[in-house]
C-alpha cells in the first residue's frame, strides 16, 4: 500500500507540474507571436527523416489590425459560426457530425470549433486518439479563459496551413493573390475560407464541392452589409 501511494503521489505531482507548464505557456504565446506549431515541427521533422532535406514552410505573423474584417467574417461563418457566442465547444456541431459520421461510417465531418483547431493545430498532434481528444479539451477551456476571442482568431489566422506548406493568411495572401492579407477582397476571402476543410493545394478557383460555400458565404457578407447601413 505505501509503494501504491508514493506511485500516486508522484503521479499528481508530475500531473501539476505538467499543468503548470501549460498555463505558463499559454500565458506566454497571449503576449508573443506565436511562429511556429507542433503540426508545423511534426511536419518538417516527417519530411527531414523521409528526404533528409529541411521543409519550406511560408509563413509570416501579423497583427489582428493587418488581416481585413473581411477574412475574419468569411472564417467565422465557414468553420464555425458561433464562435463569438460558445465557451470554445459548440455542442450542436458535435452531436452532428457524430450522426453523420455514423451514419458514412468513416470521420466525414468534423465538430471542431475554432478554438479546437487552434488548440490541435498549435499545441498537440493532427492523430485522433481518445488522449489527445482529452487534452484538446483540456487546452481548448484554457485558451477561452485566458486568451479570449480576439487572440484565438488572431492565432488562428496566423497558423493555419492554408495551401501546400503555407501557413497564415498573410503569406496565403502574398503567394496565392499578390497582396497583404489587409487588402483581399471579400471574393478572395471567401474563396480561403471555405477551401479551408478540403486542405486546398490550388486557388485558382473554388473546387466544385466548395462552391456551394463560396456562395453562400459571398451572399452572408452581402446581408451583413445591407443590414449594417
Amino acid at each position: 500500500m505505501k509503494v501504491l501511494g508514493k506511485i500516486l503521489k508522484a503521479a499528481l505531482k508530475s500531473l501539476l507540474w505538467i499543468f503548470i507548464l501549460q498555463i505558463t505557456l499559454i500565458f506566454t504565446l497571449k503576449y508573443v507571436p506565436v511562429r511556429t506549431t507542433s503540426y508545423m515541427m511534426l511536419k518538417s521533422a516527417k519530411h527531414y527523416l523521409k528526404t533528409g532535406e529541411k521543409l519550406k514552410q511560408y509563413r509570416k505573423w501579423v497583427s489582428n489590425e493587418q488581416i481585413c474584417f473581411e477574412m475574419k467574417f468569411m472564417i467565422i461563418h465557414a468553420e464555425d459560426v458561433k464562435f463569438m457566442q460558445h465557451y470554445g465547444f459548440d455542442f450542436e456541431n458535435i452531436r452532428r457530425a457524430v450522426k453523420i459520421n455514423s451514419k458514412n461510417k468513416m470521420i466525414v465531418w468534423g465538430g471542431s470549433t475554432i478554438t479546437q483547431q487552434t488548440a490541435r493545430n498549435v499545441f498537440l498532434y493532427p492523430k485522433r486518439s481518445f488522449f489527445r481528444k482529452a487534452l484538446e479539451a483540456e487546452i481548448t477551456v484554457l485558451l477561452e479563459l485566458i486568451w479570449g476571442k480576439s487572440r484565438i482568431m488572431e492565432v488562428y489566422l496566423n497558423t493555419m496551413e492554408m495551401g501546400e506548406n503555407i501557413y497564415g493568411v498573410e503569406s496565403c495572401a502574398e503567394i496565392v493573390f499578390g497582396k497583404t492579407a489587409k487588402t483581399l477582397t471579400p471574393e478572395q476571402c471567401a474563396m480561403v475560407a471555405c477551401m479551408l476543410p478540403y486542405e486546398p493545394k490550388n486557388y485558382s478557383c473554388p473546387f466544385p464541392t466548395s462552391r456551394f460555400v463560396y456562395d453562400k458565404l459571398l451572399l452572408e457578407y452581402d446581408s451583413y452589409i445591407k443590414n449594417r447601413h
